[in-house]
């Protein structure tokens, strides 16, 4: 961001928009001269005076921690105070922020009007394994974590205490007792989104009883990344190694296998409370899946009823239970 970009939002403001009450941005910058210049472009008559518009500038520390859908990495993160919404920050190896600086009279620029903004982040990636917890996020509202490769730090497990969504990256990897140590340390999780055969190492196979029942116990919500070739896929070996494990408590599930739809009915059989289920197809020629297929096979599994919609080799089921 350069320092005319708030001049000709001023401009178009002025020109277009009078009567504009509320200004809101949040943007991850390179800060190239330091951000005194950014903040000072936000500091005339019009924004300070004439709208009462404030806003913020964190520089942080190391700029590859921050990532956005831009071609280079940023230094930093410019918006409009107070922030009301909640950004998705993207990290490396853990961030700090070096410096800060806002438009607000001094005599407003402290923590009790503006506190620290990172309690409104309500998505964390981490891109690599963070080395460091950052001292912004022992208070959080972090609901939604991807780990995208490596993950072994027990000191952010215990400040993800409200994380509900977790999702495991293809290439994601994650030794047993971490994994073990989340689970235990998440008591709101409920949403689990991994590869079928990294879920396998973790759980040994099923054999892991303590994993296996905080799974059992906590996930409503389980997504399996769909297969891009058949040792990727499910089988009948594997199901019966995974669904027991999730019966009790999965409502919604997805996962991929071939073209047998023996594998569904066995899905359908063992998973009693789902609500909706996303089967991928890897093979296209099989069996039609439709409603005449399913008013055959009902009487094997405890629904009454089905909807299902195709979209290419997706097949959605919503599903109403038999009292």
């Amino acid at each position: 961001m350069t320092p005319s970009i708030a001049q000709r939002w001023e401009q178009l403001i002025h020109s277009f928009f009078p009567q504009l009450k509320h200004f809101r941005f949040y943007f991850y910058v390179r800060i190239i001269h330091g951000s005194k210049p950014i903040t000072s472009s936000f500091s005339t008559p019009f924004y300070l005076l004439e709208k009462k518009w404030f806003v913020r500038c964190d520089k942080f520390d190391n700029y590859s921690s921050y990532q956005s859908d831009m071609l280079y990495n940023n230094e930093g993160a410019v918006y409009s105070l107070p922030l009301l919404f909640q950004p998705s920050i993207s990290m490396c190896n853990g961030n700090r922020v070096l410096s800060i600086d806002s438009t607000l009279p001094n005599a407003l620029n402290n923590d009790d009007l503006y506190s620290n903004h990172f309690v409104n982040i309500k998505k964390l990636v981490f891109n690599g394994d963070p080395n460091y917890l950052d001292k912004n996020y022992k208070q959080n509202n972090i609901v939604n974590l991807t780990i995208q490769q490596s993950f072994t730090s027990h000191t952010w497990i215990q400040v993800l205490t409200k994380l509900r969504h977790l999702s495991l990256h293809k290439n994601a990897q994650m030794s047993t007792d971490i994994f073990h140590y989340l689970l235990e340390h998440t008591p709101e999780l409920d949403s689990l989104v991994i590869d079928n055969n990294l879920l396998q190492n973790l759980t040994d196979n099923g054999n892991h009883s303590a994993i296996c029942h905080h799974l059992s116990n906590k996930i409503r919500y389980l997504k399996f990344h769909s297969a891009t070739n058949a040792c990727q896929c499910f089988n009948k070996h594997k199901l019966s190694k995974i669904l027991p494990i999730f019966a009790s408590k999965c409502q919604h599930l997805s996962l991929s296998i071939q073209s047998k739809l023996d594998l569904i009915c066995f899905v359908l059989k063992r998973m009693k409370r789902l609500h909706s289920l996303h089967i991928h197809m890897t093979e296209k020629d099989h069996q039609p899946i439709n409603m005449e297929w399913f008013d055959e096979q009902k009487a094997k599994f405890s629904f009454s009823n089905c909807f299902i919609v195709k979209r290419e080799q997706d097949y959605y089921f919503w599903l109403t239970k038999s009292y």
